[in-house]
């Protein structure tokens, strides 16, 4: 056991100090978990994003969301509410009068993390085309 010990004394030494090194110095670098904080955003407005030669209107219900983000709290607390895009892609799926469930999007700004969207889906409605104008 003593062999095992004392062999390459130097060797086994040096290397538990580079790894002693290396463990704190990549713990100095990543930030615990502790220090991130949760913030929410409620009633946040939904944007409807769809093609420029789309006709027609659309309603989403409902049209506000609470978005709850984690960050670093001097980021959280200075961001605005208009730097959150919160958005529903209309530009692959023709929705109907009847309505269409669909899935809400959330661009959290940098140095953030989304945690959770209520609610998740929308329902998107046509809105009836107003008349065309006689010219």
């Amino acid at each position: 056991m003593r062999d095992l010990l004392f062999t390459n004394f130097k060797a086994k030494f040096l290397s538990l100090l580079a790894a002693t090194f290396l463990w704190f110095s990549i713990r100095q670098a990543t930030p615990p978990e502790a220090t991130l904080v949760e913030r929410d955003f409620p009633g946040l407005p939904i944007e409807l994003k769809v093609s420029s030669e789309e006709p027609f209107s659309y309603k989403v219900e409902p049209w506000t969301v609470q978005v709850r983000l984690r960050g670093d709290p001097a980021v959280l607390q200075s961001l605005r509410e208009d730097q959150i895009e919160i958005f529903v892609s209309l530009t692959d799926v023709k929705v109907d009068a009847d309505g269409q469930r669909k899935r809400i999007q959330v661009r959290a700004p940098d140095g953030t993390r989304l945690i959770s969207i209520d609610p998740e889906e929308v329902v998107v409605k046509r809105l009836p085309a107003p008349p065309l104008e006689p010219k």
